[in-house]
């Protein structure tokens, strides 16, 4: 992955060609306002540092052994006590899906405890590959 200061390069190399495109499809160039860049540069530095392909068959697999279809329903199948899964299609960040989760987590624990359940734990890309194959099955809007 780039450091933030090749990204800022990068970034700069490319803004003449940006300022182009961006009059021929019509849109306005301007300075960025307030935290405007950090913000952009922050994302764009952070999504290539998370984001890299899942395993869709090992995401598939990942949905069975932590048994999320107890609980979630996903392209029709499945339990429908939590949420269905298959409106998540529209989060493609990993970020956003953690936050999502977190805010979940106390409800979601107590009820797994109640059915006896372990709390699902993940290592490695695993989060990414289930990620991946949620997205495959969601439906698309």
């Amino acid at each position: 992955p780039l450091s933030l200061t090749q990204l800022a390069g990068v970034m700069w190399n490319h803004a003449p060609e940006m300022r182009l495109v961006a009059k021929e499809k019509g849109i306005q160039w301007g300075p960025f306002k307030d935290a405007e860049m950090r913000d952009l540069v922050a994302f764009i530095y952070f999504l290539r540092m998370l984001d890299q392909p899942g395993n869709t068959t090992r995401g598939e697999q990942l949905f069975d052994e932590k048994q999320c279809s107890t609980c979630h329903s996903l392209g029709g199948k499945g339990a429908r006590i939590g949420t269905d899964l298959s409106q998540w299609g529209q989060y493609r960040s990993p970020i956003l899906w953690a936050e999502v989760m977190w805010k979940h987590a106390l409800e979601m624990e107590k009820l797994m405890a109640e059915m006896g359940l372990e709390w699902p734990k993940f290592k490695g890309t695993e989060f990414l590959d289930l990620i991946t194959f949620i997205q495959s099955k969601a439906v698309k809007e």
